[in-house]
């Protein structure tokens, strides 16, 4: 009797795994994001204030930003080159040695720009993304806008260097302070992850010239050389986190030619979906469902893929419900697209 009980037993519990298995298949682990922390907000631990004053005027410098991205664009060959230090006589250097090298016209220009960008470092906070840009989203990692927004740092980094060269060290100091705090409003805007790996590089590449300013500048405060080398290295802990998410949610996307060296893992999206504590990639996570739904052929991930984006289809965050929305419309075309553009830098 004794052995029929088990044996029944042990044919039930066949049977309910055989049941969940067939009815209710269970979707990829996750295999990348399961470590400590690694779905954590990211931040430095270093406050920015210890590097730079910190803003506090009301209003989006997300304006001032997108007047200084149109003004770029116009004048983009002049502002390039004053870049051109080759010899003496180039215009660079004749300009630096100058009475007032704002008043030739390339510099002009720069000066121009970096005021613009300097307006939007006045004012506490930054919303670009579905504020001055429409509120649908496309399904690609890049954003030409965020892109954009790089590029105006030239403006206020083409001052910083004459002024740095001319040795007005408070002047340099100012434009590279404008820098940082654009870097921090595009890494804290919290919408889409190439805006906060933008503004990473931004502050990153700022830091390294502040470095450079302070241990030339004799009468500069000597404790920010050591606050400003801290505050990169945390800058690149972060950096490495992102590139991390950004190979699991893009880069390994596309299909593998050969799928033995296959890296893509659903698990790890569905984690991020889900639990992500950063908007930006959690939004970014919902956008790889749509690619996911032409990529995934296992019954529980294709499962899963249909579950999270009708859950965040009624989402009451706009960003993320046109994230879900975005994959919910795109269609196999679109994917096989996706493997020779990905980007939207064509549109």
């Amino acid at each position: 009797m004794t052995g029929w009980i088990v044996a029944g037993v042990v044919v039930a519990v066949l049977l309910v795994f055989l049941v969940f298995l067939v009815f209710v298949p269970t979707p990829s682990a996750p295999w990348n994001t399961t470590a400590p922390g690694f779905m954590d907000l990211k931040t430095p631990r270093m406050p920015l204030s210890t590097i730079v004053p910190m803003p506090t005027s009301p209003g989006n410098a997300a304006d001032d930003y997108a007047r200084a991205m149109t003004f770029y664009k116009q004048h983009k060959g002049d502002i390039d080159a004053t870049g051109d230090a080759i010899d003496e006589k180039s215009s660079y250097n004749v300009a630096t040695a100058s009475a007032d090298p704002w008043t030739y016209p390339n510099f002009k220009i720069c000066k121009e720009l970096a005021d613009m960008v300097a307006a939007g470092t006045k004012k506490a906070e930054m919303h670009y993304t579905f504020v001055m840009t429409p509120q649908k989203l496309k399904p690609f990692f890049q954003l030409k806008y965020a892109r954009d927004m790089y590029q105006i740092s030239l403006g206020p980094f083409q001052c910083y260097q004459v002024h740095f060269d001319r040795k007005e060290y408070p002047q340099a100091e100012k434009r590279l302070q404008d820098m940082m705090i654009l870097g921090w409003h595009m890494f804290n805007e919290r919408c889409l992850p190439d805006m906060s790996m933008q503004g990473l590089d931004v502050m990153t590449y700022t830091s390294e010239y502040l470095e450079r300013l302070y241990l030339a500048w004799p009468d500069a405060p000597k404790n920010k050389v050591r606050a400003v080398r801290d505050f990169r290295y945390q800058l690149g802990e972060i950096r490495e986190n992102y590139s991390l998410k950004r190979k699991l949610l893009w880069d390994y996307l596309p299909l593998s030619i050969d799928p033995t060296k296959d890296e893509f893992r659903p698990g790890d999206v569905f984690n991020m979906a889900e639990n992500e504590q950063d908007k930006a990639w959690k939004t970014q996570a919902i956008l790889c469902l749509g690619p996911m739904k032409y990529r995934c052929v296992k019954r529980g991930d294709v499962s899963e893929i249909k579950s999270l984006i009708a859950k965040y289809l009624k989402s009451s965050d706009p960003l993320l419900k046109a994230a879900a929305e975005c994959s919910n419309a795109m269609t196999i075309q679109q994917y096989r697209g996706l493997a020779t553009d990905f980007s939207d830098e064509d549109e």
